[in-house]
């Protein structure tokens, strides 16, 4: 069977298995029933995957939460979301019933050691219309909890495996936080397979780095920022360099992928990095693959696409609207005072609030959030400036906001060099003018992320009203380095 490694060493997944099931049998010895509310703090661990997998064998709502979220925000989240029974590696006074994380496997013992033989079976866990509760993107706001049944997310999973041909040989590294869709997602998939699987904190990818030469690592996974600094780390490191020899599904995702970046990843790898399209609500919608690495990638089976106009037509390849998608294997909704709300769907189709185009061989070309400012008569959209920046060649992560109190829009751009900030202010000059001129440029070392890796917007236009809380409207040419 196939090996988990980690940086406290190896363990093969007939293990995890194992230690699953003593987890599914200490869950029911405190008397929580299928489609009982579990929440699930933790770093990055076999053990965290171990509690997932007997979490699901229990049959229980499976509650994610993110490991850096703060104490108080985490118990707020498990007030909403009825969880009263939290397993975490995390000290401190919680409310409520509580499992920990320990490296050692089970941590308490049941009467007879039953429940800890016999084969996982996710059955009871498939059927559950709340099976996993994630935190939505939340990029421009407070993350929202999403339901999802564990049949939308396998199913979802399947069509990821078939689009990107993921195969048993391959071994993963996804270098992101395991309590959000993508991560968990790269996981599950390895366990699928029964595939080698580098499992180690998002943020120590100098630790992955050493984990995934030996394991000679074939698909890696992570945000466009994890991507930077890990090919700044290949550029510098030659022992990094060769622990990425043998990668040949090399993936980005979580947020825009700036095509300079792309490009990088073909001169270390031979293919671009392989940007995708997806959301906590949707699913994985769309992957780019070695043999059509065109921007997202064209829908996964069972997925449909179309871009609109905003008066609901239909537009043609080339032509930017917002995007809708039909799917059978969407979210059951949005959990509101521990019960889920459904979204409406009109005719099938799920509005996103993305705009993006649809090109003549069915790639979707992502722009960004349907967001518009308007300026008297005129009607911008940051997103669609933004993704003009990008594609022009701005070196590092880019944002660009509509300051709606001050009627301005603001660019926040990487550049951590004199010669970086001169280029990003001529790209600005050139590609920022008339309607779409950016009032207020800031030059940042670094862009805050939320929890999912996403550039942080809200904590950007806290930042404005840090700044201007009169919101006078001035114009300013700021550089915050």
């Amino acid at each position: 069977m196939a090996t988990l490694l980690t940086p406290a060493g190896g363990t093969s997944f007939a293990e995890v298995e194992r230690r699953a099931l003593e987890h599914a049998a200490e869950v029911r010895d405190l008397g929580a029933a299928p489609g009982h509310r579990v929440a699930l703090k933790a770093a990055n661990s076999a053990e965290w995957l171990a509690w997932f997998l007997g979490l699901a064998h229990a049959g229980a709502s499976i509650v994610l939460v993110d490991p850096r979220t703060p104490h108080a925000l985490t118990a707020r989240r498990l007030a909403s979301t009825g969880a009263d029974l939290l397993v975490t590696d995390e000290p401190g006074p919680w409310p409520g019933r509580i499992l920990p994380v320990r490296a050692g496997g089970r941590t308490t013992p049941t009467d007879d050691g039953a429940g800890a033989t016999g084969a996982l079976d996710l059955e009871r866990w498939r059927v559950l219309p709340d099976a996993l509760v994630m935190a939505s993107g939340g990029s421009t706001g407070d993350p929202k909890p999403v339901a999802k049944s564990g049949t939308a997310f396998l199913a979802n999973l399947e069509a990821n495996i078939e689009a990107m041909g993921h195969r048993p040989d391959d071994v993963f590294w996804p270098i992101l936080p395991m309590p959000h869709q993508y991560g968990l997602g790269m996981a599950m998939i390895a366990w699928r397979l029964d595939a080698d699987l580098v499992l180690c904190p998002a943020e120590r990818i100098d630790v992955g780095l050493r984990l995934a030469g030996p394991a000679g690592v074939t698909v890696v996974d992570g945000t466009p920022t994890t991507w930077r600094t890990l090919l700044a780390l290949a550029e510098r490191r030659a022992e990094f360099a060769r622990a990425l020899e043998r990668v040949r599904l090399p993936c980005s995702g979580a947020a825009p992928l700036p095509p300079a970046l792309a490009e990088q990843g073909r001169r270390r790898f031979g293919v671009p990095l392989l940007d995708s399209y997806g959301s906590t609500e949707l699913g994985n919608l769309t992957f780019a693959v070695p043999g059509r690495p065109t921007a997202c990638g064209p829908p996964v089976r069972g997925v449909r696409i179309e871009v609109r106009a905003a008066d609901g037509r239909r537009l043609p390849p080339g032509c930017v609207g917002e995007i809708h998608v039909s799917h059978e294997h969407v979210m059951s909704g949005y959990l509101v005072d521990g019960q889920i709300e459904p979204v409406e769907v009109v005719d099938g189709w799920c509005p996103t609030g993305d705009l993006g185009s649809l090109d003549v061989d069915g790639a979707l070309h992502v722009v960004g959030r349907a967001e518009v400012l308007g300026r008297g008569p005129t009607r911008t959209y940051p997103a669609a400036v933004e993704h003009r920046l990008r594609e022009a060649g701005v070196p590092g992560g880019v944002v660009v906001l509509a300051d709606q109190r001050r009627g301005r829009l603001v660019c926040f751009a990487e550049a951590r060099s004199e010669e970086q900030q001169q280029l990003v202010r001529g790209l600005v000059a050139t590609v920022c003018v008339g309607e779409e001129a950016i009032d207020d440029l800031r030059l940042v070392a670094g862009l805050p992320t939320n929890l999912n890796g996403k550039p942080d917007r809200a904590a950007l236009l806290r930042l404005l009203d840090r700044d201007d809380p009169g919101g006078s409207g001035r114009v300013v040419g700021q550089d915050a380095s």
